[in-house]
């Protein structure tokens, strides 16, 4: 039965068929090809990807286009966009930017199709004209230069206003449906749901529909309607029920549509439309807290991001422009609005339009992350490096000016609306909020958009003049000059006038210069609340910009150790959490650290850590771990303390997933910046993690209680295998977590002086010159002596037990390129330990990282170092597994990668050792293993690896072509006299130790090669035969005596001119005198062989007399 892989290079060959007969226009002949090519295509067990099928499909469907058998070419399309549609949530960008030419093909030949049977009155269809609009609106939606597609669809748009004037077009569904709401009877509820529906099933050709007829003002209309008899009915409560739905999803019919790109800049962009948003949005939060309209203002501002989003698109025909067709007026007033109701439900909305209204250069990346899930994104694709390369010199610059206009545009833009959010009371509204704010989740996530928002201001002195009315901090004008006649001598003030700086409620000095309003200024009184603004901006302004966040907790905010003081003495559980977030944020950045280690000296504020809430305890332990952990002075029981803290966010954001949504916002608030409870656990333990007692205790079950359901490893995999973990920013935490706790502190500090130009043993030798001999004789290093290499194994086989080579491959889907980075790093740290390889295989580890290779195409630099990593771990793998516990996918999948790492100039020689080791394994399997090593071109590698410096490498790629004999490729090869020359050649070269292993694999290969009579032919016609031969067999390794004399017994037994070579060599002469000399056992003695050496001695005796006796037939 052949193989997976040979059915697939068979059906490779029908389609190549089929290509060429179509070029020739042999239809018939092309249709044949490729369903013979189909028929090989399902009957492979495992395929990675469904590229050779739907490409198959894609070809005859073009076939019976060109032959007129329009339901033919429709089905086949139809399968094949299936096929890719099926693996779409298992292909990761790079396959869709691969199969994004063939689906743009496949929509267009099925639109063609229906468009063709749309014309022909015996095989119409209802509904072929409105299908194949749909497929080319879906096709020009990510690719708009189709100039195919949009010439059809203007054909179809034309013919769809002609049969108009013949046809009762007010009869289809979407008109009907907007009849009948126009109406504004009893039955408008039941109407507007029927609209939903239509919406919702068809996107593309409903949006515009339902806007080329007035919806979106019918809409509008009916939001913003009352019922004339509202308030004579105000006991009506199940009327005014009704109203609330009708006014909900008319929101969310426009909302839907509004998801539609085109829709929205077509139909939403009129000045109008904003304004009566925001007067709804602010009429739904002018209300007293009980009576306000929370589902109406959500659906206003999901209405607005979609604006946010799509109205500023740029034109990938036109320049970038710098005009807005966002009203900055309304839409500041209904954040405002939003803010002062207190209402957590429009709280969550109107974060996530701030963050997009203000992302600035990270806008088209919010773009994006809120166009999946079915919503079309038509933003061009950016180029890939190699894309870049390609360009001519001239449309490379175009590229990158565009590029570079858009990021200032859009910085200027963040920068513009910033501005006006801080200056227009949005900053003062968004603080009032959150220091109210019970939700610690929200909170955070608020101070991160805020962080952002600042961000955009650019300029240092421009956000110390936002936050200095809040920080009471005042700058003092610089005092006037008057003139005075010119002269000749210095201006004592022209020299000394820096800037006086004061601050409110810090008592000043007063001189003679002062004013009376000066000299009567009393201090501040500072509230509580006031306080708790402070902090919660100097925790912004500390995730914003570092030297801004330094000066926020010193001259900046007056005061500031004692209000943090008093906020702690005020057992105000809000005003703690803010503290303790500020502590966190603080501990992050280098120039405020110093003043949290003094905070973090005070009794109050160490109280934080063993607080009762857990989010203050976690926030403030958060700080301490930040701070380094890493002082000698650190307590057992103190790390333990932190890792229970930690324990107890992973436990909190386990419980925080269950509950997530998938709404248009919670997909902006991915990026919003703002720390989970998980991430803050994973920030925790990535810092506790250098500790060995911690990667003891978390190796060994850790649990923040007894009755915790979960231990801290079992929480890291099971956060790890949930959805969309990888491109979430704890990934990079996670994965950092598993390689340290896979390696002992002395790995950790060899590998930190590779590359380098001084070892890690010289670099201790020069600092213990440095040191007196009582300082030599009292230095120990306990974190070194505590872990070693047996702890570091038995860690490595818990936490495989517990899943984490499974986990980590979870979190490799939608990963960084730096979490993808610690992500393999962990895996070959795992895969060190022999007994566990078995297990990460079964984990789908291998399967995994042949995919991970596979898909990567001209990939950047950190990339290539990336999957050189892969293999290295895929070479780890295999290297002692059984092979025949492989799959096919897994075994074939395999060689490609290690022939790769052997072949590369940067793989390093343990990394190409390892990859010889696992081919080597890999080809003893059988046939099919050596003939894709030959199909790879990986003979030619082998050979060149067998003449490395490093005489592992040379032996390991010496063995591995040894077991490619028998196959054909190589077995041709030997026939050349030159090829086998070398081989003699090495098998004869076995005086230095170093060359040995190499010498007897050399030998071994010979010995099975020459049982084909055309290389024992060749090897006969080597001039110096005789010597070499002489040479190994006078070598005295019974090994090398053996092999050479089953070479010696091929060319008697093939008989003729190769049988007389022998002789006329001495060959058989010597097996004559090697028997006279050891038959009898006796000179054998004076060999002095040791007992272990007697049996492989006494075969080499057997063999010659076997060689005797062959020559004598």
């Amino acid at each position: 039965m052949p193989s997976d892989q040979q059915l697939q290079d068979q059906a490779e060959g029908f389609k190549t068929k089929g290509n060429q007969a179509f070029q020739k226009s042999e239809l018939d002949t092309a249709v044949q090809a490729y369903s013979q090519g189909l028929v090989l295509v399902d009957r492979i067990v495992v395929t990675s990807s469904p590229l050779l099928k739907a490409t198959i499909l894609s070809n005859r469907a073009a076939c019976y286009l060109k032959q007129a058998k329009l339901r033919e070419c429709q089905e086949d399309c139809t399968s094949s966009l299936k096929l890719l549609d099926d693996q779409g949530s298992n292909y990761n960008k790079e396959d869709a930017d691969a199969y994004r030419p063939l689906r743009s093909k496949l929509l267009y030949r099925r639109a063609k199709a229906l468009f063709l049977k749309a014309n022909m009155p015996h095989k119409k269809e209802e509904d072929d004209l409105n299908l194949a609009a749909k497929d080319l609106l879906v096709l020009l939606s990510f690719d708009s230069s189709n100039k195919e597609a949009t010439k059809l669809l203007h054909t179809i748009r034309a013919q769809h206003a002609a049969e108009a004037k013949t046809n009762n077009v007010s009869n289809t569904p979407m008109a009907k449906t907007l009849r009948e709401i126009e109406k504004k009877d009893d039955k408008l509820l039941h109407n507007i749901k029927v609209l939903m529906g239509l919406l919702t099933s068809d996107i593309l050709s409903s949006s515009m529909d339902f806007g080329r007829r007035g919806g979106v003002d019918l809409m509008l209309g009916i939001i913003n309607t009352r019922h004339s008899n509202d308030n004579d009915n105000n006991n009506d409560d199940n009327a005014n029920d009704d109203v609330n739905k009708v006014r909900k999803i008319a929101l969310q019919c426009l909302s839907c549509a509004g998801s539609y790109p085109p829709f929205c800049r077509m139909f939403l962009k009129e000045p109008e439309i904003q304004t009566k948003l925001s007067d709804l949005i602010v009429e739904a939060c002018d209300n007293d807290y009980d009576n306000i309209d929370e589902q109406t203002a959500i659906g206003a501002f999901t209405i607005y991001i979609r604006l946010i989003l799509h109205l500023d698109r740029d034109d990938p025909e036109e320049d970038i422009k710098g005009d807005t067709f966002l009203i900055y007026e309304p839409l500041i007033r209904s954040i405002i609005s939003a803010f002062q109701s207190k209402n957590v439900g429009i709280i969550r909305a109107v974060v996530d339009v701030l963050s997009s209204w203000t992302a600035g250069k990270n806008r088209e990346m919010v773009i994006r992350a809120s166009l999946t899930d079915g919503m079309i994104s038509d933003l061009p694709v950016p180029l890939t490096k190699y894309e870049m390369h390609l360009l001519k010199p001239k449309n490379l610059s175009e590229y990158k000016q565009r590029l570079y206009k858009k990021k200032t545009r859009d910085e200027a833009w963040a920068f513009e609306r910033s501005t006006l959010f801080c200056r227009n009371n949005g900053l003062q509204s968004l603080l009032d909020f959150s220091i109210d704010c019970e939700d610690s989740n929200l909170r955070r996530e608020i101070t991160a958009v805020l962080a952002k928002a600042l961000t955009a201001l650019a300029d240092d002195d421009k956000m110390k003049e936002v936050a200095s009315p809040i920080f009471g901090y005042i700058k003092k004008k610089k005092k006037e000059v008057k003139k005075e006649e010119p002269h000749n001598g210095p201006i004592i003030e022209e020299i000394n006038d820096d800037d006086e700086e004061e601050v409110v409620g810090k008592v000043t000095d007063v001189t003679d210069d002062d004013n009376d309003d000066d000299n009567n200024a009393k201090p501040e009184i500072v509230t509580l609340e006031t306080m708790k603004k402070r902090a919660e901006l100097a925790t912004a302004f500390l995730m914003a910009n570092s030297s801004v966040g330094g000066w926020s907790m010193g001259a900046g905010w007056p005061n500031c150790s004692e209000n943090i003081n008093e906020m702690i003495a005020s057992n105000d559980v809000n005003a703690l959490r803010i503290v303790a977030e500020l502590l966190s944020s603080a501990a992050s950045v280098k120039e405020t650290r110093p003043m949290v280690a003094i905070y973090l000296n005070n009794d109050n504020v160490k109280t934080l850590v063993i607080h009762g809430d857990r989010n203050v305890r976690t926030a403030a332990a958060s700080a301490v771990a930040k701070l380094g952990l890493a002082e000698d002075h650190t307590q057992d029981f103190e790390i333990v303390g932190l890792l229970e803290a930690a324990c107890f966010m992973l436990e909190d954001g386990e419980e925080n997933i269950k509950d997530s949504d998938n709404s248009i916002f919670t997909k902006v608030a991915m990026i919003s910046g703002a720390k989970s409870s998980v991430e803050r656990g994973i920030e925790v333990l990535a810092y506790l993690i250098t500790k060995t007692i911690v990667k003891e205790e978390v190796a060994h079950g850790f649990r923040a209680t007894p009755e915790s359901k979960y231990s801290a490893l079992e929480l890291l995999v099971k956060i790890s295998e949930n959805a969309g973990s990888g491109a979430n920013v704890s990934a990079f935490g996670i994965a950092s977590i598993f390689q340290l706790m896979a390696a002992t502190p002395l790995v950790l500090r060899k590998e930190a002086f590779a590359g380098k130009e001084i070892t890690m043993e010289q670099y201790d030798e020069i600092q213990r010159m440095k040191k007196t001999q009582e300082e030599k004789e009292i230095e120990v290093d306990d974190e070194l002596k505590d872990d070693n290499e047996d702890q570091c194994a038995e860690r490595i086989v818990k936490m495989t037990n517990a899943g984490a080579p499974r986990a980590l491959i979870q979190l490799t889907e939608g990963s960084s390129d730096q979490s993808l980075e610690q992500i393999v790093l962990a895996l070959n740290r795992i895969a060190n330990v022999q007994s566990v390889r078995g297990t990460m295989i079964q984990q789908g580890v291998l399967s995994a990282l042949i995919k991970l290779e596979r898909n990567e195409v001209n990939p950047s630099d950190i990339r290539k170092n990336i999957i050189r990593s892969v293999r290295h771990c895929m070479a780890k793998l295999l290297v002692t597994i059984n092979p025949g516990l492989l799959t096919s996918a897994q075994s074939m999948g395999s060689i490609k990668p290690l022939i790769q790492l052997v072949r590369e100039i940067d793989s390093t020689d343990l990394q190409k050792f390892e990859a010889l080791l696992s081919l080597t394994n890999l080809v003893s399997m059988g046939d099919s293993t050596k003939n894709k090593v030959a199909a790879e071109k990986g003979i030619s590698s082998l050979k060149y690896a067998m003449f490395s410096d490093h005489p592992l490498v040379k032996k390991a790629a010496t063995e591995c072509l040894c077991n490619m004999v028998g196959n054909e490729d190589f077995m041709k090869m030997l026939q050349d006299v030159d090829e086998l020359r070398l081989w003699l050649a090495l098998a004869s070269d076995y005086e230095d130790e170093e060359n040995h292993e190499c010498a007897r694999a050399a030998a071994g290969c010979l010995a099975m090669a020459t049982g084909d009579p055309a290389i024992a032919k060749s090897l006969i016609q080597i001039t110096n035969f005789k010597e070499r031969m002489d040479t190994c067999l006078g070598s005295g390794s019974i090994e090398i005596i053996h092999r050479m004399l089953v070479v010696v017994l091929n060319l008697v037994e093939h008989g003729g001119e190769m049988k007389a070579a022998a002789v006329e060599n001495g060959l058989i002469a010597f097996c004559n005198l090697y028997i006279e000399s050891y038959h009898d056992g006796n000179k054998m003695k004076e060999l002095g062989l040791e007992d272990n050496q007697m049996g492989a001695f006494n075969a080499t005796v057997e063999m010659a007399k076997q060689i005797i006796r062959a020559s004598e037939k």
